[in-house]
């Protein structure tokens, strides 16, 4: 039975070289990671671009830092309101989630418990049920977040400026990290055309 890789040749529909086998193959190894998930006829490019992600996400840091600097005391608490209410009600509407859940949990434990099975067979599954809606009980129904203290303007300002300085911090190193790994990967890539170009 071929693997994906080794289909083409088990086809035997088409001939295919050793620099087609390196293509395909290629694409098992890391420097194509972005290429496993695509059809193994997609084009090898020449060389990897980084993903934008980190930068794009460091740009913003960098934006949302110099907004939150420039803002007033009275902007600040106005925003630091909105967040505190937006919070709490996201709160309150998870507590009333869980209770809601937890009650259709008990509910369904209720009529389990009191459930008799004809057969004897069925008891394992009655104690399956019970210990699955346990689980469930506990997993999915124990925690109630806490409320929010509310913040001052200035206290807010403070842990947005912290929060975003770290965010600032963290992509910079992922975007750094970034740029490394694809330069490797176009390191692997260079190669790769290298030896395709000497084996062709």
């Amino acid at each position: 039975m071929p693997t994906g890789y080794t289909a083409k040749i088990y086809e035997g529909k088409e001939k295919v070289s050793l620099s087609d086998f390196v293509l395909i193959c290629s694409r098992a190894f890391g420097f194509l990671v972005n290429m496993r998930e695509e059809s193994l006829d997609a084009k090898i490019p020449l060389k990897i671009e980084p993903s934008l992600y980190y930068q794009q996400k460091l740009d913003h840091a960098k934006k949302e830092f110099i907004d939150i600097e420039g803002m007033t005391l009275e902007e600040v608490e106005k925003i630091a309101e909105q967040e505190f209410q937006k919070e709490k009600k996201r709160i309150e509407e998870s507590r009333k989630r869980n209770k809601e859940l937890e009650l259709r949990y008990s509910s369904m434990l209720s009529k389990v418990k009191l459930w008799i099975p004809v057969s004897k067979k069925m008891i394992p599954i009655k104690n399956f049920m019970i210990q699955q809606l346990k689980e469930s009980i506990k997993n999915d129904t124990g925690y109630f977040p806490t409320m929010p203290e509310q913040q001052s303007g200035e206290e807010y300002k403070k842990s947005k400026i912290t929060k975003v300085k770290q965010d600032i911090k963290y992509y910079e190193k992922n975007w750094q990290e970034e740029l490394e790994r694809t330069a490797v990967r176009n390191e692997y890539l260079t190669a790769m055309w290298d030896e395709i170009k000497r084996t062709a």
